[in-house]
């Protein structure tokens, strides 16, 4: 895991602010298809596509999300993650700065549009505009 860990900030050490991270949590199964074994069932629901220009941000949010759903859709998977450390990368990746936690849990679900009178109270405006 640790190798892991340092490979991924050699590249971001070598491309910077020019990387971007896509997590694409679909069809998510216990076995990690790097084991070379057949993959195991699919355990979870589909949750969707995340992607950042902060590699840490981005795979506490996939975590976050997995804690968030319901103890039956998440059991196999959450005890996979616990059993494997597989939270060490994402500590040892915050030690030199490579990226932060997000201070909130991401919203699981549609997002709603705000009318345009809600962003002009909050001084947003639209985007292009």
């Amino acid at each position: 895991m640790e190798r892991m860990t340092e490979s991924s900030k050699a590249v971001l050490d070598r491309f910077g602010r020019h990387a971007a991270f896509v997590n694409v949590m679909r069809s998510m199964s216990v076995s990690c298809d790097c084991e070379g074994v057949g993959a195991q069932p699919v355990v979870t629901p589909d949750i969707g596509i995340l992607a950042s220009t902060d590699m840490l941000a981005v795979d506490q949010a996939c975590i976050d999300l997995v804690h968030a759903m319901a103890e039956d859709d998440r059991h196999d998977l959450a005890e996979r993650i616990e059993s494997r450390h597989g939270l060490r990368q994402l500590s040892r990746l915050e030690e030199p700065g490579h990226g932060q936690r997000p201070v909130r849990a991401p919203r699981h679900g549609p997002r709603r549009r705000p009318h345009p009178r809600d962003r002009r109270r909050r001084g947003a405006r639209p985007l292009g505009g």
